[in-house]
């Protein structure tokens, strides 16, 4: 399939799948529009343990937990 600078068809090989289907033809303008969406969650967790073993020592323990999820989505959407 052959495009020009403005997305209209100027050809279409001969047998192939385009010209088979039907759904596309010489001079049609095809448009496709791409949405991308990201989402970026972050979830932190900390778990902080003190202990008290004498009045003079004491011993802290913390955890920091940190889970990062990245979910894209990608529509696109061609036109003719």
């Amino acid at each position: 399939m052959g495009l020009d600078r403005s997305n209209v068809i100027t050809e279409l090989a001969p047998g192939g799948a385009a010209a088979r289907s039907g759904l596309l033809r010489l001079g049609d303008w095809v448009l496709t529009l791409t949405l991308t969406l990201t989402l970026t969650l972050t979830l932190t967790l900390t778990l902080t343990l003190t202990l008290i073993l004498t009045p003079i020592l004491t011993l802290t323990l913390t955890l920091t937990l940190t889970l990062t999820l990245i979910l894209t989505l990608i529509l696109t959407l061609t036109l003719t």
